[in-house]
């Protein structure tokens, strides 16, 4: 291959040997960027190479790593070409950043800042995020399992280093209800916030059966202490295990389904095993195709033998490949997934609650998470530098 392109170089004369065409430099640059962001869900490298003449190249896109651009640079450096530099590193220095935390109980994060485009998932209250850069009240922002959308300015409280350290430090707590409600005074009172299950807010006092909260946003109100759980402590402490994973996942049933969802108001497939997750004190990465990269390969056979509870089997079609389902062993030949709403369908043809979607698309892929905690896509809450 690399005598064909000195040979057709050659041909279109001496000089044009000096540089390969920006082609071929393209392509090198777009190898250098999916080596940082191999899933654009996830990462930022976006990279264009184009002609300026008299030997020069333009160099123009966008990157979260700054990598990226100094090794497209010194790419094309080293071919002889002179470089204009017009790549943009983000998050955007002049941007309203770096941090916020999600104020409201549910913020709908979206691909395009536009309320008509797709709801790629969510973020429930307290939730830290990287704040990207911000069009017109819209902010571009990366949740804690790196997942990148577009969400309201109103929907996050913006936060310089020194105040989201402060946050870190506060005395928060851990809603562990799947819904709640904040109130102006202890037990009643105008209503303040809704609140759900894995919402992280600052507890300012107690009253005898209440918490006076403190959202993110400055509001303060009270609710039932029952349904908070300190956050440092919980954190440290917090262990998953078979049965803690199906025990939280059961909490979910009936709940209804919802494309983009990862809330306790109405979620999809792996939104579901995201959030049972989180509750027990890991992170998962955001989707199904995502989650099937993680954690210890489990190899069932015909009768499901090896699996343990709390496992994740994944679905879809095998020809060609393509994980579109996600859903939790609980045993017995039983799996919690949400599909139309949370429930509990087995895999037995000859069970009164058989599911054929389940039968037919299962992929014979099995992961088991609690096993294989903090290495990359399955992160510890407490070993998580944002929170």
């Amino acid at each position: 291959m690399k005598w064909l392109v000195w040979i057709m170089c050659c041909l279109w004369g001496l000089a044009a040997c000096h540089h390969p065409g920006t082609g071929e430099l393209q392509r090198q640059a777009g190898e250098i960027a999916a080596k940082y962001a191999p899933d654009r869900r996830t990462g930022i490298a976006e990279v264009v190479l184009t002609p300026a003449g008299r030997g020069k190249v333009l160099v123009e896109g966008e990157t979260l790593f700054p990598e990226v651009r100094t090794e497209i640079l010194e790419l094309v450096k080293a071919t002889g070409y002179q470089v204009i530099d017009s790549m943009r590193i983000l998050p955007e220095p002049d941007g309203p950043g770096p941090w916020g935390l999600v104020t409201v109980s549910v913020a709908n994060i979206r691909q395009k800042p536009s309320h008509s485009s797709e709801l790629t998932t969510q973020a429930v209250m307290g939730t830290p995020v990287r704040i990207i850069r911000e069009r017109k009240g819209w902010l571009e922002i990366q949740t804690p399992d790196q997942y990148l959308g577009w969400t309201n300015n109103s929907s996050v409280e913006v936060l310089d280093d020194i105040r989201f350290e402060e946050w870190k430090r506060a005395p928060r707590v851990l809603f562990t209800e799947l819904s709640g409600q904040m109130t102006s005074g202890p037990g009643n009172g105008q209503a303040v916030s809704d609140l759900v299950a894995g919402s992280v807010v600052i507890q300012k006092s107690t009253s005898g059966i209440y918490g006076e909260l403190l959202l993110p946003d400055g509001r303060t109100g009270f609710s039932d202490k029952k349904g908070f759980a300190e956050f440092q402590e919980w954190k440290d402490t917090v262990n998953a295990t078979p049965e803690g994973i199906c025990h939280t996942a059961e909490m979910f049933t009936g709940l209804p389904y919802m494309w983009g969802g990862t809330s306790a108001k109405a979620l999809d497939c792996s939104g579901f095993t995201r959030n049972v997750f989180f509750l027990n004190g890991l992170i998962l990465e955001r989707d199904a195709s995502q989650q099937i990269r993680h954690g210890e390969k489990v190899s069932p056979d015909d009768h499901f033998a090896g699996l343990q509870k709390g496992d994740l089997l994944f679905y879809g079609s095998k020809e060609p490949f393509r994980v579109v389902h996600v859903g939790i062993w609980l045993g017995n030949t039983e799996v919690i997934h949400a599909s139309g709403r949370v429930k509990t369908e087995s895999m037995d043809p000859e069970s009164r609650n058989f599911s054929n979607y389940l039968h037919d698309t299962f992929l014979g892929e099995v992961r088991r998470i609690i096993a294989y905690p903090g290495g990359a896509g399955i992160v510890r809450v407490k070993d998580h530098p944002w929170y």
